[in-house]
């Protein structure tokens, strides 16, 4: 189950997307090929954590959890993209959703998510890790 969204995220969310079409719409197809093109979607099972363009979910990479302290959540996301490129991408489009932190492990209204890397080759493998704060 997705908590629902309270205002600040909501307004966020909005925004982010607004500013994703209009870079999407500006930067053109070229943009996109070369991989400098904004978020298109968000991981549904993690609710507004963006998906990197060129990273897709894997089906059977994850967990989902809800307890009464709150939701475990992990899930996979692997693809043609270089780790530099994910570790920029997260860094710089979770904060205007509300996440803080460092190091790829971010906190936003009593949850915490964990960012795991791994490359082999040009592939780079991206776990997110949703927990309780507490």
């Amino acid at each position: 189950m997705i908590a629902p969204l309270s205002a600040r995220r909501a307004h966020a969310v909005v925004a982010t997307m607004a500013a994703v079409m209009l870079a999407v719409a500006t930067a053109g197809p070229a943009a996109a090929e070369a991989g400098t093109a904004a978020p298109a979607a968000f991981i549904e099972r993690l609710g507004d954590v963006p998906l990197m363009p060129g990273l897709a979910i894997v089906e059977d990479g994850g967990i989902d959890f809800d307890a009464p302290g709150g939701r475990i959540v992990e899930v996979t996301a692997a693809g043609p993209v270089p780790r530099a490129a994910v570790l920029s991408f997260y860094r710089q489009s979770l904060p205007p959703l509300g996440w803080s932190g460092q190091n790829l492990v971010y906190q936003r209204e009593g949850e915490r998510l964990r960012i795991e890397l791994a490359s082999a080759g040009a592939r780079t493998e991206v776990r997110f890790f949703l927990a309780p704060a507490h």
